[in-house]
Formats: structure tokens, sequence, C-alpha cells
């Protein structure tokens, strides 16, 4: 059995950038549409493209010939890749215009436009696990509703840990910005959770699958990738900005800071487990 090598470096930088991306943009966008409070708006309307085409950048330059990039969407009724290059492109042209009226013509968006980018960044932060998930032969990948919906609550954690960051560096960041990052820590305690229980979920699905699955699942907890595994998604990533988010009432811009670096590895080393532990299945004689 042979370990996948056509994903790699910048393709998981690029699932990393675009999730983070999605993840900023649900956050700051859906708590002015539900909650009713913009303080965290101008972030979300801001960084959510921006970390999204610097992925799709890197995605890009991945694929060697990027000019040529424009063939993906010519087939959205046949091909995963071109729904998700429609969805990438339309969710950027929908940010990027609400950056201009932000910015440039001083003053808020349309709303229509918020419930638009909203929708497009649910399929931004779930179309790379649907990608992952229908390929047949991966099988530690083919989970087609179980990926989508790990990457979607993981997009959401580094999208807090982005936020955090943000916030640490902008000196000027207002109470009711640092108030409502607060209260987006304590939602943050039951992404981990879900997060930790559909990683589980998969660990477990697939070490009861067919031999190529379960060398998947031993690459990452007693293989090669065991070390970054537990080491940087496991305790890192999850259980040390669980802990801060729990049992830390203090506030500090160190403890801060900890927690939104602590999340930012996780959700990268998610990624970078998932695609780095697939093994294909072998071709049948």
């Amino acid at each position: 059995m042979t370990v996948q090598n056509i994903w790699h470096g910048l393709v998981i930088w690029y699932l990393f950038l675009a999730g983070t991306g999605a993840g900023v943009y649900l956050l700051a966008v859906g708590n002015k549409m539900f909650r009713k409070q913009d303080a965290l708006v101008k972030m979300g309307y801001i960084w959510g493209p921006i970390l999204v085409a610097l992925g799709t950048i890197l995605l890009l330059l991945d694929l060697g010939r990027p000019f040529w990039a424009f063939l993906a969407v010519l087939r959205p009724h046949a091909s995963m890749i071109s729904v998700g290059t429609l969805i990438l492109t339309f969710f950027m042209l929908n940010g990027f215009f609400q950056i201009y009226s932000l910015l440039f013509k001083k003053k808020e968006p349309p709303h229509a436009l918020d419930i638009i980018g909203f929708i497009l960044a649910i399929g931004t932060a779930t179309y790379t696990g649907l990608l992952l998930g229908v390929v047949e032969a991966i099988p530690f990948w083919n989970k087609p509703i179980l990926l989508p919906i790990l990457f979607l609550v993981s997009a959401l954690s580094s999208g807090i840990g982005f936020l955090l960051l943000v916030s640490i560096l902008n000196k000027n960041s207002k109470e009711e910005t640092k108030s409502n990052l607060h209260r987006m820590m304590k939602f943050d305690i039951w992404l981990i959770l879900i997060e930790l229980a559909l990683l589980i979920l998969l660990l477990w699905l697939s070490a009861r699958g067919n031999p190529a699955a379960a060398a998947s699942v031993q690459i990452l907890t007693s293989g090669f990738f065991a070390l970054p595994f537990w080491g940087l998604l496991i305790v890192t990533g999850l259980l040390l900005p669980l802990v801060l988010e729990t049992l830390v009432r203090s506030h500090k811009q160190s403890i801060l800071a900890l927690c939104s670096i602590a999340l930012l590895i996780g959700g990268v080393t998610l990624r970078y487990s998932i695609v780095v532990a697939g093994v294909w299945l072998p071709m049948s004689k």
C-alpha cells in the first residue's frame, strides 16, 4: 500500500487559509446577522476574503500552470472541482465588493451580500472536505459526510484563533470587540469537543474499515506522523485551548495569545494529518 503524494505543502496551506478565512467570515458576519452585533464584522469583511484569496493563490501555484485554472469551472454539473472553484470565486468577488463598499465608499455593504457571503462561506469551509470525501481510491478520505462537517467545525475554531490574534495585535480594539471574542472562546469549547468527537469517529470507522484505511490510522496514531498528530493536533491544537477556555478565567494578553496560536496550529495540523495519512486502495488484480 502506498501513501498518496499528490496533495502536499501548498495545497495543505490552501486548505488551512481558505478554511480559516471562511471561519472568520462566518463568525463575524454571523454575529452581525443573528446577534445584531457588528463589533467584529469589519474584521470578517476584510480578513475573510483576503485569507481565502491567499489560499487560492497557493493552490494555483501548486497547479504549476495557474493561467489554465479557468478550465476548472467548465463542468460544474459533473466535477466537484468545478463546483468548488465557482464557490471560491463567488465568495471572493462578494467579499471584495464588501471591502470596497466598506473602505472606499464608506458605507455598510447591503444586507443581501451578508446572506450570500454567509452561504458561500459555508460552502468554502466544507468544500475541501467534500472533495476529499468523494475520493474512493483513498478509503481514509472517503467520508463524504463526516469530513465536510469536521472541516467546517475546524474552520470555525481556527477562525476564532485568528480573530483573537488580530484583536491582540490591534491595541485599539474596543471593549465590545473583546467581549464578543471572550464569548466566542466559550463557544469554541463546544467546537473543540465536537471536533474531538468527529476525529475519534473518523479514526474508529477507518480502523474498522479495509486495510488501506486502517493503515492511515496507524500512520497517525503510531507511525511516522504520530508525533505531530499527538503533539501538535491533539495536545497543542485541541486540549490546550480547551483547558485555557474552560478553566482559565483571566483574559491576560499572554493567555489569549497562547490560545489563539494553539488553535491555529491545530487547524493546520488537522488538515496536514488527514492529507498526509491518505493511503491508496490497492488495485485489484
